[in-house]
């Protein structure tokens, strides 16, 4: 028998007749009385199919126990536009009409930096693009661009303002955004833990200066993070069973009015969002330039703070996004998933190692203007 070696079958195995067969798309469409296409439609939230359909056929799957394999829908995606298999699937960042401007700032420059070369790492490109305006319109236009380029997962950069009616647009795609405010629409996201952020940042100061340390806080900036902030300086000094020092809610100083503050405060020492309130108070009450801390230190900073790792954040954006595409979720997902990336503590004076210079190189031009209508021309003609 050319050297083969016949082993007769136990008799404990189960026979493969026994092994349930696996429930395939060709079942869900008979169980829901669709046919496969409009199936495969459905369960990938696309928009052609009513909202009510889709939902009978995600009970008939869950019913039949029927799985999708997410490595053969993404290869099936790709196969529809017509990419080739040795491109890179891609990812969209959509970010503000400032978003030059943006990328100078260390915690937007390197959260971005980290998204793109997480990307790379895991077999994705990311291409960046001007986010829409208000109008109906504008949203429309992109989302063409989008999809004409296959875009399967979509990254909302750092204070997007997202129309109330964003979820029939987010269908085709899945989404994650950077920072907590993202208006009604609740976007899985990934944030600094500016809660304990502060905290951490209260406990060292009172160990170095006194117990007694006071915060400025300007309006806006917790506004945007969702009062995280004010709420773990109020549960500090309740846990600490004594009255907090009053805090200082301002964008700005009036030299005036912020020395009034101080002299009703009375802190140990003052604990700040970032370098600029640092070089502020520094210049009106001088005698405080020792006891600062910031709450988002910078790489040389002449004062003390939390690092919140913002290359990190960026690599954990990518992660959400790439897991929620290999699990085929697309759309607005039932519930919110919010990932938070712990704060470190970085010493006066302190570098840390530079994000690498080919991470830079790799950053894709941003979309505007001329390019953008160049995108959008293609799309057409695609």
């Amino acid at each position: 028998m050319n050297g083969a070696c016949m082993i007769p079958p136990s008799e404990n195995a189960p026979e493969s007749r026994s092994r349930p067969l696996a429930v395939t798309m060709r079942d869900v469409a008979e169980a829901s009385g669709l046919s496969r296409a409009a199936v495969s439609l459905a369960l990938r939230n696309h928009p052609s199919i009513p909202e009510a359909t889709r939902q009978k056929v995600r009970d008939a799957a869950a019913r039949l126990g029927y799985r999708q394999n997410a490595l053969i829908s993404t290869l099936m995606t790709n196969l529809r536009r017509g990419r080739h298999e040795s491109e890179c699937p891609v990812l969209a960042w959509l970010s503000s009409a400032f978003h030059d401007q943006q990328r100078k700032i260390r915690f937007y420059g390197e959260s971005e930096r980290g998204a793109l070369d997480r990307a790379a790492q895991l077999g994705f490109s990311i291409e960046v693009y001007p986010m829409p305006g208000f109008a109906p319109v504008e949203w429309a236009r992109t989302r063409r661009i989008l999809l004409a380029r296959g875009v399967q997962g979509v990254i909302f950069g750092p204070q997007a303002a997202l129309p109330p009616d964003i979820h029939p647009w987010l269908a085709p795609f899945a989404a994650v955004a950077l920072g907590p405010s993202h208006g009604d629409a609740r976007l899985p996201r990934v944030q600094s833990f500016l809660y304990h952020s502060c905290q951490a940042a209260l406990a060292r100061m009172g160990k170095v200066h006194g117990p007694r340390i006071a915060l400025w806080l300007p309006i806006g900036f917790d506004e945007r993070t969702e009062h995280a902030v004010l709420g773990a300086y109020a549960s500090h000094w309740l846990h600490q069973g004594r009255t907090a020092p009053e805090v200082h809610l301002r964008d700005k100083i009036h030299p005036g009015e912020f020395r009034a503050w101080l002299e009703r405060a009375k802190p140990d020492g003052l604990l700040c969002v970032n370098e600029e309130q640092a070089e502020v108070v520094e210049r009106h009450a001088p005698a405080f330039g020792g006891r600062i801390a910031l709450l988002d230190w910078q790489p040389g900073s002449r004062w003390p703070g939390m690092d919140q790792f913002p290359y990190q954040i960026g690599q954990s954006l990518t992660d959400l996004l790439v897991a929620q595409i290999h699990r085929n979720e697309r759309g607005l997902p039932p519930y919110t998933k919010v990932v938070v990336v712990e704060p470190g503590w970085r010493q006066a004076g302190e570098q840390v190692e530079a994000v690498p210079v080919r991470a830079r190189e790799a950053s894709p031009a941003f979309v505007s203007g001329q390019a953008f209508q160049a995108a959008e021309d293609g799309s057409a003609g695609s």
